[in-house]
């Protein structure tokens, strides 16, 4: 018999998709932080990558401290 067991292969999808779920929720996090606000939505679904992202692309924009982002991210979570 050739091949992994039907379990493995769901086990190794599985695996996948949760790298690839931290990836897009970075990737938005990032995005969000060079262009928009922080989505506390976002945030909700997406946890820590999301978050993580944010403070990176905030950090990208000229001119940005980190307070400043840090005061940013915590107003938004307020509204």
């Amino acid at each position: 018999m050739t091949g992994s067991p039907a379990s493995n292969v769901n086990a190794k999808k599985s695996s996948d998709d949760v790298t690839s779920n931290h990836d897009r929720c970075f990737q938005a996090g990032k995005d969000d932080g060079r262009n928009r606000g922080f989505s506390q939505s976002e945030f909700d679904n997406c946890g820590s990558s999301y978050e993580h992202g944010f403070m990176k692309g905030c950090m990208s924009v000229e001119g940005n401290t980190k307070m400043q982002v840090i005061v940013l991210k915590a107003l938004a979570r307020l509204s």
